[in-house]
């Protein structure tokens, strides 16, 4: 018998491990040849290993897989071959059966954006060197008018109603509506090194949702080519999953 455990999350380029598990009940140990049939968009060519495997025990098989493209594949089956008693013949054998897997878009990033992404997770932007250039446009507070004040902060409402200047106190926007368009068209299959296009594209965009919904705001993904491919709407933590379930397969239309 056998058993396989692999990653929680199969990323795009991101390296995980699989430990295959075989026990034998045998009176002699076993030389067993193992083959995983893995799809090419997991593995460029299938994975072979030969184990011992003790009389009445189990062996481990430990091997890293680092899956290339995104989307549902197959991972084949597990097969052995064991060599018999009197090392002339070899007896072949299924030991786990095909299986779907899900592979999904980048989810961590390195370097200067991957501490950026980070504090804006954390609502902590204003305190990296990057800057906010510009004034917010959302109402903070009202406040009396002082001297030196720009005209166009005089909340003219607020004047009338209390008879002397009232200046408006604005922040940056919170809760907004953001619609993100992401271009799946023909020009999106190019590739660019081990990725596509479209596979950047679909990690910035995926990375620009988990900031926006952590800053409370409201997010639609638009994915298009010469017609509409997919509608996502993301509402809190459970929504940013859900785009990662209905995202992670897109592919360019030629």
């Amino acid at each position: 018998m056998a058993r396989r455990q692999t990653p929680v999350l199969l990323v795009q380029q991101g390296s995980g491990e699989v430990t295959v598990l075989v026990e034998a009940q045998a009176a002699r140990p076993l030389v067993v040849w193992l083959r995983e049939a893995l799809h090419p968009a997991l593995s460029p060519t299938p994975l072979r290993h030969r184990l011992l495997v003790p009389a009445a025990g189990g062996a481990v098989w430990r091997y890293a897989l680092r899956p290339r493209r995104r989307g549902e594949h197959e991972w084949g089956p597990l097969t052995a071959r064991v060599l018999g008693p009197w090392g002339l013949a070899w007896h072949q054998r299924q030991l786990l059966p095909p299986a779907r897997v899900r592979v999904y878009p980048q989810v961590r990033w390195e370097g200067r954006v991957g501490r950026l992404l980070a504090l804006a997770q954390r609502r902590e932007l204003g305190q990296s060197p990057a800057r906010a250039i510009g004034q917010g446009g959302e109402l903070y507070a009202l406040r009396r008018y002082l001297p030196g004040d720009a005209m166009s902060r005089i909340h003219w409402r607020a004047t009338a109603r209390h008879g002397r200047l009232i200046a408006r106190e604005d922040t940056w926007e919170r809760g907004a509506h953001l619609l993100v368009l992401l271009d799946c068209g023909r020009s999106m299959a190019g590739v660019d090194g081990s990725r596509s296009k479209l596979d950047h594209a679909l990690a910035t965009v995926l990375a620009l949702v988990r900031v926006a919904v952590g800053r409370g705001d409201r997010v639609a993904v638009l994915a298009f080519a010469d017609r509409v491919e997919r509608r996502v709407r993301v509402h809190g933590a459970a929504g940013v999953r859900g785009a990662y379930a209905g995202l992670y397969d897109l592919e360019a239309r030629l």
